[in-house]
């Protein structure tokens, strides 16, 4: 009896033993378990805490974004504004330019008709001149030719008599035409 009870008592302690690591088991299971989750729950806490930063970071840089895009359309809108005021100062600059050349033009054009205006001036002085002497010229042969003719004039066929006639045919038609070209 002695080994039975002791049989019996190892065949116990060796149930509670294996109880004892059943429930060891399934207690280190349930932990395993627990940490498993624990993990899960920490990993997806991670993610959730990294998409959080994330879009913290992301709705900062957005609205870093926005500002720095505001900003680049406002300097966008001054170059705009610059370029459209040098066009205007390079058109009025243009047009000076063009003013100032078409004085130059007008001042050097003004000269040359008062250097053509002398010109004609002296020209016409010299003409004026010219006709008088002409005139006088004139009135001293065609006295002459008056007086030789009336010597001469019964002989028709006389050269000299012809030749006076051209001559005062010729200043006549000269005097003419100096009088259209005073008028």
């Amino acid at each position: 009896m002695y080994l039975e009870n002791e049989e019996k008592n190892y065949n116990l302690e060796l149930k509670d033993i294996h109880k004892s690591k059943q429930f060891l088991i399934e207690f280190l299971e349930q932990k395993l378990l627990g940490f498993k989750e624990q993990n899960q729950q920490l990993k997806l806490l991670k993610k959730i805490s990294i998409k959080n930063k994330l879009g913290c970071k992301t709705n900062n840089l957005g609205e870093e974004c926005s500002r720095l895009n505001n900003i680049i359309k406002q300097r966008d809108d001054q170059i705009y504004r610059l370029q459209v005021q040098l066009k205007d100062l390079m058109n009025i600059n243009g047009k000076n330019q063009y003013q100032e050349d078409l004085l130059d033009l007008l001042q050097t054009k003004e000269g040359e008709i008062n250097i053509l205006k002398e010109q004609n001036e002296t020209s016409q002085h010299k003409q004026l001149q010219k006709f008088a002497e002409d005139a006088k010229i004139n009135s001293i042969t065609m006295n002459q030719f008056m007086s030789k003719c009336e010597i001469k004039r019964e002989k028709q066929n006389d050269q000299e008599c012809r030749f006076w006639r051209n001559h005062y045919c010729q200043r006549k038609y000269r005097k003419r035409i100096w009088s259209i070209k005073l008028n």
